[in-house]
């Protein structure tokens, strides 16, 4: 792309995510989905506090510990500074708005990959996962597909580096990556797969 370097160009994308889901953090505030609450930052309280409510979904086995596990180290650290109650939620919101500006590089690599090295291509997806509405929209909510999206991303990004590259990207470290954040995405939520 003329004019700047790639970097840049996924630097500008980063910033125009930064700024789409900053703008959903301030227009979104309070809980839009029960899930947010029920499903991992309540049963987190009730680990820490022993007290609240624990959705039946967690003493059946149909979900695990890890995001509550997670968020509950999330909500140990806000509470430690001091917050609590809307203040930890909306920190834990804004975390994950910015933990999900990590899906920039990966759309970079994954559109650089499905175009057999075309940077152009890597440029834009790059552009598009930063913008991409419900991207952006779902980013500031504490729910398991923002995290399963950037596991799923990643995985996709190293897979279709593999196969484009199998020169530089062939081998079994990145295979093992690939299985990993594929495994950590079904952890999140079963479902994901």
């Amino acid at each position: 792309m003329a004019g700047l370097p790639v970097w840049a160009w996924i630097a500008l994308a980063a910033v125009v995510g930064l700024a789409l889901r900053l703008y959903y953090f301030f227009i979104q505030t309070g809980i839009h989905y029960p899930d947010e609450i029920f499903q991992y930052i309540e049963p987190a309280h009730v680990r820490m506090h022993g007290f609240g409510w624990l959705p039946w979904e967690f003493g059946g086995g149909v979900r695990n510990w890890i995001l509550p596990g997670y968020y509950g180290g999330l909500m140990e650290i806000g509470e430690a500074f001091g917050l609590r109650g809307w203040s930890l939620h909306g920190a834990l919101a804004l975390h994950n708005a910015l933990l999900t500006l990590l899906i920039v590089p990966a759309g970079y690599r994954l559109g650089r990959a499905v175009g057999r090295g075309d940077e152009r291509l890597g440029i834009l997806s790059a552009f598009a996962m930063a913008a991409f509405p419900p991207f952006a929209y779902f980013a500031p909510h504490t729910l398991s597909e923002v995290h399963g999206l950037l596991f799923t991303t990643w995985a996709y990004a190293l897979w279709a580096e593999q196969v484009a590259f199998p020169d530089r990207f062939g081998g079994r470290r990145q295979a093992f990556l690939v299985g990993l954040l594929l495994g950590a995405a079904f952890l999140c939520r079963y479902t994901l797969a």
